[in-house]
């Protein structure tokens, strides 16, 4: 209150002290009704008790709401008879809504649950509920399904925790596993139930979890070994080949040195029959072709016979749908647990399998009696193979997950999302049909590798070797222009003038005014204010921008912190996009976000675009290799941002020709076998626009879709039909 320091108040009797309160709250704008500031603070807790638990945090979450709202904070003893009571308030709503779904069977049978069975001295089913099977290998996958299947005979516990925050269902199943069974009949007949509903669906959650997690190790293995087994035999084979290229340059001077077919027939004959005939050279011979082309699909069988049990006994157990438009994979799942008992080599190719690729179908597929048929084992381990990366992807989910959840749960709906897809298509001058849509895309294609191949000739710095790998020779740098040094002195003397502000003034303001809502304002107006001016412009182009991040040192007690190599010591990753516009080295900041060392910084290059509210809207984004992946390439161009990272590795990306039988005569070697799936990008048209439009329309950020992608790894798998479309446009 800037008194004198020999002032001292007189305060005789409590009146005057009360003046002085009231005094000073005037002064700084503080609420002190003590009504209203408890029911502020009671509001708070009752809204963080819906998915918190403990008392701390249900204080801490009314603390915050009564700063914000400029209230005194009343007593800690205050708060926490609060705290308590409120959240058992809340708590026994959610037992009673719990046990108000439960009929009085249901009930019984779970209260059972609490009883011996037999001898005193053997465990209860609550305590086998609590205790999991041996650890989630391969070898005990049986006795986890065994387990998966006892548990969802116990009930569908998934309609008993409808509409209770997940975090709320997670603690209690929590506290019902740190009790005995003697203990939890000590609580009252609801919170009993509750607990117990809570343990079996969390149990019923995390075994499904686990099951599928040891599915994909199973073929994760399956596929390594047979690439193993691939490269042992292609050494083995070396010897072969090299013996199959002497008889045949024997056969062939055989032929140039005899001008009598009759004479140089028998020659023939006998060098066969020298090497061991045609038939142990023909067989040799389809030995070697079978491993040609590095494909190692044939040799999955082996490996994969002593498993087939548990693994139809996983798909069987599992309820697996498809998150896409496309239900090939579903009908080929249906199919594969139809024809389980089938014994049969052959089984008749009826089964449109559209999504598996060249290598898979040659290996499948053969004539039999005339018709087309599909090798049975063969097209077993295709199948499962294509399951295991399904649920990588997220093409398929699995019904009462929690880690392959289903997750179109978070976009919009198809009939939300249908009546913006004709504003939408023509904001970014798309076609608002899933065929017009393809077209564009494939003519873009076709004039963009057209164009390439054309200029190809005159590029001095692309270079393309045999094997199709492009590198770049280094650009020669531009001499700088006269008069630079000169205007960046004056600018120089430009700078606004620093140190006006002490660190008490600033925390004083921060506690008084600031808060994250004002404080984002605020930066919008300056970035709008300063985008006003004309000397910025002169430094580049409002329409781009560029992303980098910068390390900075943190304290080792915080969630972010962390050591990696790259910057070899603890700290976090300031991620920020800045426009183009700049005086001297003072760019435009237009959004920043701390992120941990490890993280892929390209999973929120599209987030700071999305939340920018300024005046500056760029359209063309720079970044570099960290900046980039295929999902973002492809949500970059359907949200209207032109993406142009600089790429390391580059050469190790695929490239698409627009169809099989387009070539080019400079760079053919640089796509390959690599080709657009056209249909596919069709037939998940509405799929892409469902997740892009859910983006626009705020209710999810880009950052979510990349993760349902791939949550842990930059070298991101993704979806067949959408990966079609994110390579076509990486490709131009």
């Amino acid at each position: 209150m800037k008194l004198d320091a020999t002032l001292v108040p007189d305060i005789a009797s409590n009146h005057t002290l009360y003046r002085y309160h009231k005094a000073i709250r005037d002064h700084l704008e503080i609420q002190g009704e003590g009504k209203h500031i408890r029911h502020v603070a009671a509001q708070a807790m009752h809204k963080a008790a819906q998915v918190m638990e403990h008392p701390a945090d249900l204080i801490s979450a009314a603390t915050e709401v009564l700063v914000k709202e400029h209230c005194e904070l009343p007593a800690f003893s205050t708060v926490a008879r609060m705290a308590g009571r409120i959240r058992t308030l809340v708590n026994r709503g959610i037992y009673q809504r719990i046990q108000t779904k439960l009929s009085d069977a249901e009930q019984q049978a779970l209260l059972a649950l609490l009883e011996q069975e037999g001898e005193s001295t053997s465990p209860t089913p609550f305590n086998r509920i609590k205790e999991a099977p041996k650890s989630a290998a391969l070898t005990h996958l049986d006795e986890w399904l065994s387990r998966l299947i006892w548990l969802e005979s116990l009930g569908n516990m998934q309609h008993l925790v409808e509409g209770i925050p997940y975090a709320k269902v997670k603690h209690l199943a929590e506290e019902a596993r740190s009790l005995h069974a003697t203990n939890l009949k000590d609580n009252p007949p609801s919170k009993r139930l509750a607990l117990l509903v809570c343990l079996i669906h969390q149990a019923t959650v995390s075994t499904r979890d686990k099951i599928v997690v040891m599915f994909l190790k199973c073929m994760s293995t399956l596929t390594t070994k047979a690439k193993e087994e691939l490269e042992r035999l292609k050494a083995e084979e070396r010897a072969t080949a090299e013996h199959f290229i002497e008889v045949f340059s024997d056969v062939l001077h055989v032929t140039t040195e005899q001008e009598d077919s009759t004479s140089s027939d028998q020659q023939i004959r006998e060098v066969l029959e020298r090497e061991g005939g045609a038939a142990h050279l023909l067989a040799q011979c389809e030995q070697i072709s079978a491993h040609h082309g590095n494909r190692y699909q044939p040799l999955v069988w082996r490996l994969y016979s002593r498993h087939r049990k548990a693994l139809f006994q996983v798909i069987k157990t599992l309820d697996l749908q498809s998150t896409t438009s496309d239900q090939t994979l579903v009908d080929a799942v249906n199919f594969l647990i139809a024809h389980e008992e089938d014994r049969g080599k052959y089984v008749d190719a009826t089964l449109d399998l559209c999504f598996v690729s060249q290598k898979w179908l040659r290996t499948i597929s053969v004539q039999h009696d005339g018709k087309d048929c599909y090798v049975r084992k063969h097209l077993e381990t295709c199948l499962f193979s294509y399951i295991a990366a399904s649920l990588k992807t997220g093409d398929l989910c699995v019904t009462g997950s929690e880690q392959f959840a289903d997750y179109r749960s978070q976009l919009m709906s198809w009939a939300e999302c249908e009546p913006k897809v004709a504003e939408y298509c023509q904001r970014l001058n798309l076609s608002t049909t899933a065929e017009g849509f393809v077209e564009h895309l494939r003519t873009r294609l076709t004039e963009v590798a057209t164009a390439v191949d054309q200029g190809k000739p005159k590029n001095q710095y692309l270079q393309i070797d045999e094997k199709g790998e492009p590198s770049l020779k280094w650009l020669k740098a531009k001499a700088a222009p006269r008069g630079l040094k000169q205007l960046e002195e004056a600018l120089q003397m430009a700078r606004h003038l620093r140190g006006l502000l002490d660190a008490g003034q600033v925390a004083h303001i921060n506690h008084r005014h600031i808060t994250a809502e004002k404080l984002e304002a605020a930066i919008r107006d300056v970035i709008n204010c300063f985008h006003r001016f004309k000397l910025p412009h002169y430094g580049g182009d409002e329409k781009r921008a560029a992303a980098d991040g910068t390390q900075y040192d943190l304290a080792e007690e915080n969630l972010l912190v962390e050591r990696h190599i790259r910057y070899g010591g603890y700290g976090g990753i300031a991620y920020q996009h800045v426009s183009d516009t700049y005086i001297l080295d003072t760019y435009i900041l237009l959004f920043s976000h701390f992120v941990s060392c490890s993280v892929w910084e390209a999973i929120y290059i599209l987030d700071g675009l999305m939340r920018n509210t300024s005046e500056i809207k760029p359209k063309t984004f720079h970044a570099d290799t960290q900046g980039q992946n295929l999902p973002v390439f492809g949500l970059s161009r359907l949200l209207g941002i032109e993406l142009m990272p600089r790429i390391r590795n580059w050469k190790d990306l695929k490239f698409y020709r627009p169809e099989r039988s387009t070539t080019y005569e400079h760079i053919d070697t640089l796509f390959g076998d690599n080709v657009a799936d056209w249909e596919l990008i069709k037939t998940h048209w509405q799929d892409l626009l469902r997740v892009v439009i859910s983006i626009q329309e705020g209710k999810i950020l880009p950052i979510w879709d990349w993760i349902c992608l791939h949550p842990n790894c930059p070298n991101i798998r993704v979806p067949d039909g959408r990966g079609f479309f994110l390579g076509t446009k990486r490709t131009t």
